[in-house]
């Protein structure tokens, strides 16, 4: 009799036979989490704002801070169950709407429209959670270390060019002061030594990863539950009282996205294996080496840009450019993502991978 049956649903929802240690499933489960936000979080947050700099405290304390939009996508996934990219890539976008939408109001500055979603949808979403946690996850399991190494370095230089332009474009404020601005970081040596923290960071992450990751995993009802409830507990607490119309436009958001993973399930064999089954194993020290190419390129186009001292206005163009790029990229994938959900795979046989 399989484990389905005889099974029990436990801890925050292995299916196991009754012998399997609650404790230990329930803590793996959680490191797992707590793995991929900080993973996550290297890109939303580390990448993305780097003038505070970067401790052993503040990585712990904004990765439990991330770890409700990364529950969001990740039981996303598994529920789905998610086979495909564009499935990832809707994944990806519950995250993004989670973190913009749900920790913060900044999705909804923009009223009844879908420009602030997007734009975030394209560094949360695409950069976070699709590049960040899923591909390099993928590279990192397939042993394709120059590929990894590339894709690495392309982002290296984005992130290189952006961290300049933003110093202009959209410099840190009195709460960034508040919150322990660290002016080492804006000179390339600083920003060097950033970089390379960061990179360190998520490629320990990485490895680390495989240690806890589950193989076969379902979410219960209860967990299900537990991230609904935290969602609409942390809205009402940190968005409601200054946007009383904002949960309306989140359940459209939210909703939407339910119905196109809905739909692209159709015509999938059931058989097939799923994303979080293709990503398990523990990988060697030497595949995660490659993701250090990141902050090699990073800080050698921060020093670039540095050295050639572009004016205030070109950094401020370059900022608005990199800005309406992310944007675009965002709504381009969610718009390509809900395309392919809306032609359902036809498949002919459960041996036949189609894609």
């Amino acid at each position: 009799m399989c484990d389905a049956v005889v099974g029990l649903r436990i801890g925050w929802g292995e299916i196991r036979p009754p012998k399997e240690n609650l404790m230990r499933r329930t803590l793996s489960t959680t490191a797992f989490v707590l793995l991929t936000s900080t993973i996550v979080v290297m890109a939303s947050e580390r990448a993305y704002w780097y003038w505070t700099g970067i401790t052993v405290d503040s990585v712990l304390f904004i990765s439990v801070f991330y770890a409700l939009p990364t529950m969001a996508g990740l039981w996303t996934l598994a529920l789905t169950p998610a086979r495909r990219v564009h499935q990832v890539a809707l994944a990806a976008a519950v995250f993004a709407i989670v973190v913009e939408g749900v920790l913060t109001p900044i999705i909804y500055l923009d009223g009844p429209l879908p420009i602030m979603a997007f734009m975030f949808m394209g560094w949360h979403g695409i950069i976070a959670f699709g590049g960040f946690w899923y591909l390099a996850r993928r590279l990192v399991v397939e042993r394709r270390r120059v590929l990894l190494t590339v894709v690495a370095a392309a982002f290296g230089a984005f992130w290189g060019a952006w961290a300049l332009a933003s110093s202009v474009g959209d410099p840190p404020d009195e709460e960034a002061v508040l919150d322990g601005l660290d002016p080492t970081v804006f000179d390339p040596a600083g920003f060097a030594r950033y970089a390379f923290v960061v990179g360190a960071v998520l490629a320990l992450a990485h490895w680390l990863l495989g240690f806890v990751w589950p193989a076969r995993w379902t979410p219960s009802r209860r967990s299900t539950r537990l991230v609904g409830f935290g969602c609409l507990a942390y809205l009402s607490v940190a968005v409601v009282p200054a946007l009383f119309w904002a949960p309306l436009k989140l359940v459209v958001m939210l909703g939407g996205i339910r119905w196109l993973l809905r739909r692209s399930r159709d015509g999938v064999a059931e058989t097939e294996p799923t994303v979080l089954e293709r990503l398990s194993g523990r990988v060697s020290v030497v595949s995660v080496l490659p993701v250090l190419a990141m902050p090699t390129v990073a800080a050698l186009t921060y020093w670039a840009g540095w050295a050639t001292a572009p004016s205030d206005g070109v950094l401020e163009i370059g900022y608005g450019v990199l800005v309406t790029a992310q944007i675009v990229a965002g709504g381009a994938t969610f718009v390509w993502a809900a395309r392919r959900a809306g032609r359902p795979v036809q498949c002919f046989s459960t041996s036949t991978r189609v894609s």
